[in-house]
């Protein structure tokens, strides 16, 4: 079976466009759209009705993070497309830090004011779906990371970075300089 077919059948129409992208894309291209239809589903599921209130309080340090978080999520940004790279070059298997590229990618949705979904995290770490869930258990567990059910679509996960994620990765993306 065609890895589309599911998606055919509910939505028959939209197999030429399916054919269209396959024919023009190729594998890499395929997996960078993937990537941002995850995280066009993740804002599609949040409420911006109501922008959120800066979350940390003067003069912590998590405020002066939060406050500059935007030039640090351009850092982080411009750290997954330098490790981006190195894919065609090594064997997957010598790329990984699953861990930190997941703690990146909350950086910039913190930055946003976005929290991220489990599967959207999973497809950003390149780990297989078990696999990034014990690491997102383990960032859990570490303190960095929250889980929160999504108001939206229970059946959804959202996680985003709490106070001491977001001081450790800012720190270490200042660090970067």
């Amino acid at each position: 079976m065609r890895p589309e077919a599911n998606f055919s059948e509910h939505c028959p129409k939209n197999r030429n466009l399916l054919e269209l992208v396959e024919s023009q894309c190729g594998p890499e291209e395929l997996r960078n759209l993937a990537g941002t239809m995850l995280r066009l589903a993740d804002a599609i599921d949040q409420d911006w009705s109501n922008p959120a209130p800066m979350a940390f309080g003067w003069p912590s340090e998590a405020k002066r993070i939060e406050r500059d978080a935007f030039n640090l999520a351009m850092r982080a940004r411009h750290e997954q497309k330098r490790r981006e790279k190195r894919k065609p070059h090594l064997p997957e298997e010598f790329l990984g830090e699953p861990a930190w590229d997941m703690l990146l990618e909350l950086f910039c949705q913190f930055a946003g004011g976005a929290r991220v979904s489990v599967k959207s995290i999973s497809y950003v770490s390149g780990l297989a779906s078990t696999t990034a869930l014990r690491m997102i258990e383990r960032l859990v567990e570490a303190g960095l990371i929250a889980r929160a059910a999504s108001e939206t679509d229970g059946r959804v996960v959202l996680l985003n970075l709490t106070q001491k994620g977001v001081v450790s990765v800012g720190r270490a993306l200042k660090g970067m300089g």
